[in-house]
């Protein structure tokens, strides 16, 4: 199910981007070399998981280990997760920006270093550039994603988070199903919530779901009495679709067509949540899209 125009779609060419983890090496080279770390150390090592943790099996603490690893690996590679890391990195930089243009003496000391490292400026466009960093949310900001790669670095806090915490499978209803999307780790909170904080993994309410098949879905948390199983009636099952519609990017998965999967990606398919970062109150930052290149953002 593709999101923009919430049509229904065979799998084939769907979900897949092609050169999606594509680096530009420093001589100037491409390099795919990523698909096949993914491949090799974490996608083929984490296969024959599912299906003990379908079938309620036991994982040995090798086992939690790897699947715990490919469970980060998927947090951390789409281009949801990519983008809010972006906006993050940006929004810290658009701070320190305005603050310089807050001040008289720090920018024209700015000005200065950057006209001898770089090349001249006029008046007119030393106005222009100190009006944008004090008012960012006048313009779009354009990131490559291959420069968002480095977002994949995340994986090391995410892991280990994940691998701390309790793990239960839950098992759809017989008259219902999990479906997935391209944005398939999701992180939302306990309703016993009582923390000024987002979903992050280090919060102690978070809860993580992630569907294994279209009848069973790993659910994380911290709470130490989760049971390892639980069986989730038709309108719970119902619930966990709908996460998975409001936090996916573009793109819903499901085993058939169905008309409720079509109107969960009618409705939902503008409502991920804001990711918008706030570091200073009551300011508005620029909005950030990615796009496919080689560039960095300036």
């Amino acid at each position: 199910m593709v999101l923009d125009d919430a049509r229904a779609s065979t799998p084939f060419k769907e979900g897949w981007e092609k050169h999606a983890y594509r680096m530009v090496l420093p001589d100037g080279t491409r390099s795919d070399a990523l698909e096949d770390v993914f491949e090799k150390h974490f996608e083929t090592p984490a296969a024959p998981l599912f299906d003990k943790l379908i079938a309620d099996k036991a994982l040995e603490a090798a086992d939690r280990e790897i699947f715990a690893s490919f469970l980060g690996l998927m947090f951390v590679r789409t281009d949801g997760f990519r983008h809010r890391w972006a906006q993050t990195q940006l929004a810290r930089e658009q701070q320190k920006q305005r603050l310089v243009a807050t001040s008289d003496s720090m920018f024209h000391a700015y000005m200065q270093k950057f006209e001898a490292d770089m090349r001249p400026l006029s008046d007119a466009e030393k106005d222009e550039i100190r009006h944008a960093w004090l008012h960012p949310e006048g313009h779009d900001l354009s990131v490559n994603k291959g420069w968002t790669l480095r977002a994949l670095v995340e994986i090391e806090k995410a892991a280990p988070q994940l691998h701390a915490m309790q793990w239960s499978v839950m098992s759809a209803s017989s008259d219902s199903y999990f479906i997935t999307g391209d944005d398939p780790v999701v992180c939302t909170l306990s309703p016993k919530n009582d923390l000024p904080f987002g979903p992050s993994l280090g919060n102690p309410y978070v809860q993580v779901t992630f569907p294994l098949s279209p009848k069973a879905c790993l659910l994380a948390s911290w709470d130490e009495n989760a049971p390892r199983r639980i069986n989730l009636p038709s309108d719970g099952v119902r619930h966990c679709n709908t996460l998975r519609a409001i936090h996916a990017t573009r793109e819903l998965y499901g085993p058939r067509e169905d008309e409720a999967v079509r109107q969960l990606a009618r409705q939902y398919r503008d409502a991920r949540p804001n990711s918008a970062v706030d570091l200073d109150e009551g300011v508005e930052l620029s909005r950030v899209f990615l796009h496919r290149g080689n560039e960095e953002p300036a």
